[in-house]
């Protein structure tokens, strides 16, 4: 078989053209399955084929320092990742082995999915060109013919925070891990939001798309709804998009997403994080306990806002750690986005760069929508412990057309 030509670094390409806005009404589309798979890794090929030679070596300094490509074509003739997975299921449990040593992790979106090919180009386009420690490193991608699109990711081993804060057969994160795994996430948008030669808006910011390496170091994930703004601009995208519970109220009314939306995201899973605690408990019929308002009225309003802990940790934790991720996540929180503060504010608080804000008692009413009880917030509170219900379903109805897959 001749050599096939390698495809060039994305970063290469011609610039992005800018998104035109549109207005149109949101769909809700079925929640997609895990960004990253546990996986197995993949037998040595053939000694009669000449191993896999996709990716560059990681430079020792920086370990997310790969240059990611695409793996349509590889070299001197040697198999592609697709002939080497074909004809395995549609949701592969495997890692491939060959690849400088890499464990990998391997997500596969159906091409016959007009929301799948969006979301793999925004994927290509996006991620692979990032570098932070605390975003997944996508390794490389495929979309060759009639196949289904491949995504290559470095392979997280301790999975999501959603599994670890809410599944009953795992033990509870301790303090200290939860802790650093809040500095990680707020590290991560700090680079998004203000570090990177863009501003990217996440737009589903959420425990199941913050994974855990071997470590447990925080990584940012899951970057198929994402959207580049440039710094200084308003915002971008006009059609909603993120998982209910986490979503940003005002971008729920507007359809606007921008930094702030990811930063009210943000407070929501501080929150989270330290209460152990869903954003959404149903309390039966039609009430729903809103995790923000439950922890800003019935806790930090009386003063008791450490009361509001998850009670699996037993009291095991640093009071001023705790206080301070409670208060930042209600002031990333805060129902009008101009009292919010920017990423860079709230990790400086984190990072105890900084006092901690001061929040009015009662939760306050955000001016661009009716009364709490007429829409989003509900009077019903409850009590600590540890829900098990569902985490929403993912809202997108963009209508971004890609070239990446002509």
């Amino acid at each position: 078989m001749a050599p096939l030509r390698a495809a060039p670094p994305l970063e290469q390409a011609g610039p992005e053209p800018e998104q035109k806005e549109e207005q149109e009404e949101a769909e809700p589309v079925p929640p997609s399955p895990p960004l990253l798979l546990t996986a197995e890794r993949l037998p040595s090929p053939s000694r009669r084929r000449p191993p896999l030679r996709s990716f560059p070596p990681r430079s020792a300094s920086s370990p997310s320092a790969t240059s990611p490509r695409s793996l349509d074509d590889s070299c001197n003739g040697s198999p592609t990742l697709l002939q080497l997975l074909h004809p395995r299921p549609p949701w592969l449990t495997d890692a491939g082995k060959e690849m400088n040593n890499l464990a990998v992790a391997i997500k596969r979106v159906s091409k016959g999915s007009k929301q799948g090919r969006k979301e793999y180009a925004a994927e290509v386009r996006i991620i692979s060109r990032l570098r932070h420690r605390n975003l997944v490193q996508l390794i490389g991608w495929c979309h060759r013919g009639n196949d289904d699109l491949l995504l290559v990711y470095e392979l997280m081993p301790n999975g999501s925070l959603d599994a670890h804060l809410h599944s009953g057969d795992a033990l509870p994160l301790p303090w200290p891990r939860r802790h650093e795994i809040v500095l990680g996430l707020g590290s991560a948008l700090l680079y998004l939001h203000q570090e990177w030669e863009e501003c990217v808006v996440h737009r589903d910011i959420k425990p199941s798309n913050v994974m855990l390496d071997a470590s447990f170091n925080a990584k940012l994930g899951d970057f198929g709804l994402a959207r580049l703004v440039d710094h200084g601009r308003g915002a971008h995208t006009t059609v909603l998009a993120g998982t209910m519970g986490y979503m940003d109220p005002e971008c729920m009314v507007t359809g606007r997403a921008n930094a702030e939306s990811d930063v009210y995201s943000f407070g929501v899973v501080l929150l989270e994080i330290a209460c152990g605690r869903r954003p959404m408990v149903p309390t039966g019929g039609e009430d729903v306990v809103h995790l923000v308002q439950w922890v800003w009225e019935s806790y930090y309003g009386r003063g008791a806002v450490l009361d509001a802990a998850d009670a699996r940790l037993d009291g095991e934790f640093d009071v001023a750690e705790m206080e301070t991720v409670m208060v930042v996540g209600l002031w990333c929180a805060h129902p009008d986005r101009s009292l919010r503060p920017s990423i860079r504010q709230a990790v400086n608080v984190l990072r105890s760069e900084a006092p901690l804000p001061s929040l009015p008692p009662r939760m306050p009413v955000a001016t661009f929508m009716p009364p709490p009880d007429a829409f989003y917030y509900t009077s019903s509170v409850a009590t600590g412990g540890t829900s098990s219900t569902g985490t929403g379903t993912t809202q997108s109805s963009t209508t971004e057309t890609s070239t990446l897959l002509k």
